[in-house]
């Protein structure tokens, strides 16, 4: 039997949400989004998520706070992160502090499911 992978998008924007959501419409995995911290907090909490895609930029709670909550609480969870604000700095720093996975906005969707790809990939390795 097909496992089947929980992605959790967080993104304070619904038109990315969508978007993303639709991308990977029929990919192998099953999709939630929210547009806070504060809900993804809430669903992390009350169900099992193999990936989550955070934007980097977001009101209260950045992507980076939320990746190092993300990792104490839930080690075993991939952490990809998506940004308007694309950097070699910032792609460093997430990635140093534990992010799976980089992307920048607007992405393609070849770029998104590329990255989503691999931690599909790796998700199932487990």
């Amino acid at each position: 039997m097909e496992q089947t992978i929980n992605i959790l998008v967080i993104d304070d924007e619904q038109i990315v949400l969508d978007s993303v959501r639709k991308q990977l419409h029929g990919e192998d995995c099953s999709v939630q989004t929210v547009l806070s911290v504060e809900e993804a907090l809430v669903l992390l909490d009350q169900t099992r998520f193999d990936v989550v895609m955070t934007d980097l930029m977001m009101p209260h709670v950045d992507g980076l706070e939320l990746m190092q909550i993300i990792k104490e609480r839930f080690p075993d969870i991939l952490v990809i992160m998506m940004t308007g604000y694309a950097t070699i700095s910032s792609a460093n720093q997430a990635t140093q502090q534990g992010a799976f996975g980089y992307v920048a906005k607007p992405f393609t969707k070849a770029e998104l499911k590329e990255v989503v790809r691999r931690a599909l990939e790796q998700v199932k390795r487990r």
